[in-house]
C-alpha cells in the first residue's frame, strides 16, 4: 500500500466488508428509490408546511410582482435589497422558474429538489469515503426530515446536501485534482454560501483539513489549487463579516441537560409527533453500534485506510455544537442546525456493525424506518394544513391593500417541536395585496427584500412580537395596522383589551379572529 496517496494516520476497516457491501452502484439504487418515496410528503399536500417556510413563499411572492402594475402598495412598503448575502437560494430558483408557474408549485419544485438532493448527497459521500458500509446511507438519508428543515430553514437545509457534496468532490478526485476540479469546486462552495453562512464556514474549515492530512494535497501546485477554489467563497465569507449590516443579537446557552438530550435522544429527527422518536430511536441503535463496534477495533487495529479524517472532523463538530450558544448576534437557533454536522459526517468512518442475516433484518428495518417516516409526515402535514385552512378563510375576508399585524399564541398548534403556525398569515396574505408589518424577512438584512424606512417594524419588535404577543401594546405601534390577526388569543389575554380600545371584531371562528381598526 502507498501511504503517500492516502491520508496520514488514518485507518481501515477491522475486517473486509461483506461483498454486497463493496457495491455502492447497487445501494444508490436502492438510496434513488428512497428519495423518490420520500417525495410523496411533498406532494401529499399543496405545499409543505413549515415556520419559515411559508414566509419564503409570501416574500417570493412579492419579489416577483413588486415592479408590476397593482402591486403598488407592495411598492410603497418593499425595496429590494440586492446584495451579495447568504439565505438567496430559494428565492433565486423560485424566481427563476417561468413567472406565470403557481408559487405553490413552485414550492414543490424546490423541496422536491431538497430531498433529492440530501438523499443523492449522503448516498454519494458514503460510497466516496466509507464504500465498505453503504447500508449506513439507508440511515443517513432518514435526516432528510430533519428539524431545522421543518422548522422552516429552507436556505440552510438545502447548505446541508451541497455540503457533502464538496466534501465528496474533493476527496473522490484528490489524487487527480486540476483546474476543473477547481472550477467546479468553487461553484459548489459559492452555491453553499448563498444557501447559509454555517455550512459555507463549515465546508471552509473541512477542506483544508482534509488536504492537510493528504500529501500530494500539501505540494505547492495542488495547494494553491484548493486555494484558488476557497478564495472566492471564502472573500464572500469575509466581506459579510466585515462589511455586510448585521442585525444586533442577544447571546443565549442551552443547559447542558438540553445539550445532550437533544443529541442523544436524536431530537433533530422529531418534530410533529411522538411517534417520530420510534425513527430516532432507529438511528440512534445504528449510530451507536456502529460506533462501539468502532471504538471496539481501535483497541486491535490501527491501520491506514480512510476514515480517520472524517472522525476527526466528527469529533470537532461534536465539540462545536457542544460549546456554541443557541443564539448569537443576529444568528438563532443554531444548535439544531449543528447537530446535522456530525452526525453526517460520521458516515465517513462509521462501520455496518451487522453481518449475513443479522446484517439483511437490520436493513429491512430501516427500508420500514423511511416508510414508517414519510407516513408520519404525510400525516402531521395533513393535520397542519387543516388547521392553517383557518388562516386562509380569515384573511379572504380582508380588503386588499391594507396592513395587518399578526399575534400567533400558539405557534406549534399539534405539531411537537416545530412552530409551524407562526407564519401561516403571512403565507396567505401576500396574494390579496395585504402588507405584513411584523415581516421578519423584511426587517431583517440578509434577504433580498426589506421593508422602506418606517413602513415596517425593526427586528427586534418583531422578535418580542412572535415571542410574547400578550404584552404587544397597540397604540404605540407605528405604524398602526389597518388589522390585526389573531390566532389562539385568550379571552382573557391583556392584550386582548387593548386591541378592542381601537379595533372592532369582524371575524371570529374557531381560533381565528381579525379585528379592523376603528375609523376616528
Amino acid at each position: 500500500m502507498r501511504l503517500g496517496c492516502q491520508p496520514v494516520m488514518t485507518m481501515e476497516p477491522l475486517s473486509p466488508p461483506p461483498a454486497a457491501h463493496r457495491r455502492p452502484c447497487r445501494w444508490l439504487f436502492l438510496l434513488a428509490a428512497l428519495a423518490l418515496l420520500n417525495l410523496v410528503p411533498v406532494w401529499s399536500v399543496p405545499f409543505v408546511p413549515t415556520a419559515d417556510g411559508m414566509s419564503h413563499i409570501a416574500n417570493t411572492f412579492i419579489l416577483r410582482h413588486l415592479d408590476e402594475p397593482g402591486y403598488a402598495v407592495f411598492r410603497a412598503h418593499y425595496e429590494t435589497h440586492l446584495l451579495p448575502l447568504p439565505n438567496w437560494l430559494y428565492q433565486a430558483f423560485v424566481l427563476g422558474l417561468p413567472a406565470g408557474l403557481d408559487p405553490l408549485i413552485a414550492d414543490g419544485l424546490f423541496q422536491s429538489l431538497y430531498v433529492l438532493l440530501f438523499v443523492a448527497a449522503v448516498g454519494l459521500f458514503v460510497a466516496a469515503t466509507n464504500p465498505g458500509a453503504m447500508p449506513m446511507a439507508l440511515a443517513g438519508s432518514l435526516l432528510v426530515w430533519n428539524f431545522p428543515y421543518l422548522e422552516g430553514f429552507t436556505n440552510f437545509a438545502i447548505g446541508m446536501p451541497l455540503f457533502l457534496l464538496a466534501l465528496t468532490w474533493w476527496w473522490r478526485r484528490r489524487d487527480a485534482w486540476g483546474a476543473r476540479e477547481t472550477v467546479v469546486l468553487a461553484g459548489l462552495l459559492v452555491a453553499i454560501y448563498f444557501c447559509h453562512l454555517i455550512p459555507a464556514a463549515a465546508a471552509l474549515a473541512a477542506l483544508p483539513f482534509l488536504a492537510i492530512g493528504h500529501r500530494p494535497s500539501r505540494r505547492p501546485g495542488q495547494a494553491l489549487l484548493l486555494a484558488a477554489a476557497l478564495a472566492p467563497a471564502g472573500g464572500l465569507c469575509l466581506w459579510y463579516f466585515l462589511a455586510a449590516e448585521k442585525l444586533p443579537g442577544v447571546k443565549t446557552v442551552w443547559t447542558l441537560g438540553r445539550t445532550l438530550g437533544n443529541l442523544v435522544f436524536m431530537q433533530t429527527v422529531v418534530a410533529h409527533h411522538d411517534r417520530e422518536y420510534l425513527v430516532a430511536a432507529g438511528l440512534l441503535l445504528v449510530y451507536g453500534l456502529g460506533g462501539g463496534h468502532f471504538l471496539r477495533g481501535l483497541r486491535t487495529s490501527w491501520r491506514p485506510g480512510l476514515g480517520q479524517p472524517f472522525l476527526l472532523l466528527t469529533v470537532g463538530s461534536l465539540l462545536v455544537y457542544l460549546l456554541a450558544p443557541d443564539r448569537m448576534g443576529g444568528g438563532f437557533v443554531i444548535k439544531v442546525r449543528l447537530l446535522l454536522f456530525p452526525l453526517l459526517l460520521a458516515l465517513g468512518f462509521l462501520p455496518w456493525p451487522w453481518t449475513g442475516r443479522a446484517s439483511r433484518l437490520a436493513i429491512g428495518l430501516l427500508v420500514a424506518l423511511h416508510l414508517a417516516n414519510v407516513s408520519f409526515r404525510c400525516t402531521a402535514f395533513r393535520t397542519l394544513h387543516q388547521e392553517l385552512a383557518s388562516c386562509l378563510a380569515a384573511t379572504s375576508l380582508v380588503q386588499p391593500d391594507r396592513t395587518f399585524l399578526p399575534l400567533v399564541f400558539d405557534t406549534q398548534g399539534p405539531s411537537k417541536r416545530a412552530h409551524v403556525l407562526l407564519q401561516g398569515f403571512a403565507l396567505y396574505a401576500a396574494q390579496p395585496r395585504l402588507v405584513n408589518l411584523a415581516n421578519f424577512e423584511a426587517a431583517s438584512v440578509v434577504f433580498p427584500l426589506r421593508y422602506r424606512p418606517g413602513m415596517g417594524y425593526e427586528a427586534r419588535a418583531i422578535d418580542a412580537l412572535m415571542a410574547r404577543p400578550e404584552e404587544v401594546r397597540i397604540d404605540t405601534l407605528e405604524p398602526r395596522p389597518d388589522a390585526i390577526f389573531t390566532y389562539a388569543m385568550p379571552e382573557d389575554s391583556p392584550v386582548a383589551g387593548r386591541i378592542r380600545a381601537g379595533y372592532d371584531l369582524v371575524y371570529g371562528e374557531g381560533r381565528v379572529r381579525i379585528f379592523s381598526r376603528r375609523r376616528e
